[in-house]
């Protein structure tokens, strides 16, 4: 979540070069954690089941990010046309970045609290 603020602040500065460092930071930033989630998403099935498990995140991510995506920021462009005018795109696309971060924040944490449970039961029984 290190880089959210560096995505934030893309649609929230004036200048084109600016944006586009913040944009490149922030999505370095935040493709960082992307090997640790893989993992834990291999982990969490059977050996057998680790390519069902991989095709099921991947169609996951992309009905949210493809699907879901485009629809939400649509919608929400024109929900603030009519107040904001021809800023309208840059504020729901602001509005999506900071809602799916926070979204990513709640659960990465749930997912650490879950992890720490599973490696204190594992500590504890010695498997």
């Amino acid at each position: 979540a290190g880089g959210l603020p560096l995505v934030i602040g893309v649609y929230s500065v004036g200048n084109g070069m600016l944006a586009a460092s913040l944009a490149g930071a922030g999505a370095f930033m935040l493709a960082i954690p992307s090997g640790q989630l893989w993992s834990e998403a291999q982990g969490a099935v059977l050996p057998e089941q680790r390519a069902t498990g991989a095709a099921l995140t991947m169609l996951s991510a992309a009905i949210i990010g493809l699907g879901l995506g485009p629809l939400v920021v649509g919608g929400l462009s024109d929900m603030f046309g009519p107040a904001l005018g021809n800023e309208s795109l840059r504020y729901a696309l602001l509005a999506t970045v900071s809602a799916g971060g926070l979204w990513m924040f709640v659960h990465a944490v749930m997912l650490g609290r879950i992890m720490m449970a599973g490696s204190t039961e594992t500590a504890a029984t010695g498997n």
